[in-house]
């Protein structure tokens, strides 16, 4: 399944030297399967969560089909929308979805969805309403609760981003994108012990999450550890490159130059001793 990049970044400041904090966006559950991607996504199925093997094209003969066969068939709506989402065609998928929710007004996949669309075009606001309405038909949609806490730390309200990643992990404690993100807004917040709290817990569950070494070493920056930053960065490195992920690795590699400034600048301080 093609993964949906939201590319955000928060830049956090050490020593007059910028730093790139990997953030973990509006992520799609697809196939209910949890991707490692940006916002989170349902995407329903044929019964009422069938997998879906792979996301159809948005003009594809079975959507045409259906519709033709019911033009009242939320799902094959809901479908291509979520096939203009893959295409990064938001505009398209809020209108897809638009036609679901005016035919299903409780279909919760839907909103979070059309949510997400509205993320990505950066209505953030637009979004949180989705959510909020995806909370009313199932309070205990854990996605909907990652994803509204995603909006708002766009929005930078980090306290109730907190509270919403909260609500998500109660309900899901193996919820890793949950916890990386908490923890960004921990670091935006300026409490990175709870930052690197999170991150650890990430590695735990994943232990090659290249993305929480390389937080992890920001949250240490803060705190003024640069030999635990510098151990975090490298073992980023290190999985980025086994992971054939150049983006991620050259990232890293400009945090771990700027690390080596700041050590230089520590060391030849006025008054240190040689």
């Amino acid at each position: 399944m093609k993964k949906l990049l939201f590319k955000s970044k928060y830049i956090l400041c050490a020593s007059s030297l910028y730093f790139t904090v990997f953030l973990v966006p509006f992520s799609s559950l697809a196939n209910d399967v949890k991707t490692n991607s940006s916002w989170e996504n349902t995407q329903e199925k044929p019964t009422e969560i069938a997998v879906i093997n792979q996301v159809p094209k948005p003009e594809s003969e079975s959507i045409a089909q259906a519709l033709e066969i019911n033009p009242q068939y939320a799902e094959a709506y809901y479908n291509r929308g979520i096939a203009y989402i893959s295409l990064q065609q938001y505009s398209r998928a809020i209108t897809n979805f638009n036609q679901a929710l005016e035919i299903n007004p409780q279909y919760a996949e839907a909103y979070i969805n059309r949510g997400i669309a509205y993320g990505n075009l950066q209505q953030y606001s637009r979004a949180i309403a989705d959510f909020n309405q995806a909370l009313e038909i199932n309070p205990q949609y854990a996605e909907a609760y990652y994803n509204r806490g995603f909006a708002y730390g766009n929005l930078q309200q980090y306290s109730r981003a907190i509270a919403d990643f909260n609500q998500a992990l109660e309900i899901n404690p193996q919820y890793t994108r949950a916890y990386m993100n908490r923890g960004i807004a921990y670091i935006s917040l300026q409490q990175c012990q709870r930052a690197i709290a999170d991150f650890n817990q990430v590695l735990e569950i994943n232990p090659q999450s290249a993305d929480a070494y390389r937080n992890r070493g920001i949250a240490y920056v803060i705190l003024g550890n640069l030999q635990q930053a510098r151990e975090n960065w490298e073992q980023a490195a290190t999985l980025y490159k086994q992971q054939n992920d150049s983006e991620g690795y050259q990232l890293v590699q400009e945090n771990l130059k700027k690390l080596s400034q700041i050590e230089a600048q520590q060391y030849f301080a006025p008054g240190k001793l040689l």
